[in-house]
């Protein structure tokens, strides 16, 4: 096929393949070499393998950044209600007005109370007529016992027919009965005066307990019952605070944890624990809701807190006082 100028030589071509594969033997032989250095390398020398991660240290870490962390909030009153009357009326007078507080007890709205006042005297009446009856049947009782208890004696010495007898047993059981009668209509009497009084009573709407006015609703005048407030009482000791934490620091937060909170628009610097944590992250803002009660205010604070103001929270971590 191919044709040699002499004999016994190669043509350039075959001389060209003998090349090609020299070549390609010479690259798998340094191949190989290197591998098996490499591995040698490897095995003398094994790579380093990163420690597990420390949980204390992961703990320290997200404490700090809890302690680090200032969280925005809003101080609120732990009591707020809007107080109405227990009965429907007029409403006569109001005796609060907006900023004002109130010890518990304290007297704020009257209802007009004429009617019930008539009522009353009406029902003091009926109870003393129900009283006198009640006196009269008691009397005319122990007057028909008594004959009945000496007709029986009569009767069995041979003085009186039986038939007197039975008319005087029938005697005691009607004025027994009368008696009992008269005794009902004087509960009944009664109750109707008690339940008039406390008409009287609750036509003086007061306050549940201590706080501060936060709302007027109505003017004298107004019909007023038990679903229509006259006012909006805030408690003005038991203050809260409540707090948004992010939702990567969720898990730092827990109930007992001592907060320090400085209400800005007072320049005041208060204390606390975390009492409530809201169960789940909310949606639109990924936070978690805290809720802190503050310490009650120092010695010689003047200065009312009011509910709503801004506030900037700050976790004491990882302090926790084991209060719930």
């Amino acid at each position: 096929m191919f044709r040699c100028a002499k004999s016994g030589s190669l043509s350039p071509l075959t001389k060209l393949v003998v090349q090609v594969v020299s070549l390609l033997l010479l690259a798998a032989g340094i191949g190989l070499i290197a591998f098996a250095r490499r591995t040698q390398s490897v095995e003398r020398n094994p790579p380093a393998v990163a420690p597990e991660p420390d949980p204390a240290s992961i703990q320290g870490s997200s404490a700090k950044r809890l302690t680090d962390e200032g969280f925005v909030g809003v101080v609120v009153a732990g009591k707020a209600a809007d107080i109405a009357p227990k009965m429907t009326g007029r409403l006569e007078g109001i005796h609060v007005k907006v900023g004002e507080r109130l010890a518990a007890n304290a007297p704020i709205a009257t209802l007009d109370t004429a009617q019930i006042r008539q009522e009353l005297n009406m029902g003091e009446a009926k109870l003393k007529v129900a009283r006198a009856d009640e006196q009269r049947a008691s009397t005319e009782h122990a007057q028909a016992r008594e004959n009945l208890e000496t007709l029986t004696g009569l009767q069995s010495g041979g003085h009186i027919s039986e038939k007197e007898l039975s008319a005087a047993r029938y005697q005691e059981k009607v004025a027994s009965a009368a008696l009992d009668a008269a005794h009902a209509r004087v509960a009944e009497a009664q109750a109707n005066v008690a339940q008039l009084r406390e008409n009287l009573a609750q036509a003086t709407v007061r306050a549940p307990y201590a706080g501060t006015v936060s709302e007027r609703y109505l003017d004298p005048g107004s019909m007023v019952g038990p679903t229509t407030p006259i006012i909006r009482l805030i408690s003005a000791e038991d203050l809260r605070v409540r707090f948004a934490v992010r939702e990567e620091l969720a898990g730092t937060v827990g109930y007992g944890m001592a907060v320090r909170v400085e209400v800005i628009a007072l320049n005041a610097n208060l204390n606390g624990v975390i009492e409530n944590i809201a169960p789940e992250v909310d949606i639109a803002s990924r936070h978690i809701l805290a809720e802190a009660r503050l310490d009650p205010l120092p010695d010689g604070f003047k200065k009312a807190i009011p509910s709503g103001l801004e506030a900037r929270v700050s976790v004491i971590a990882p302090v926790h006082t084991g209060a719930h």
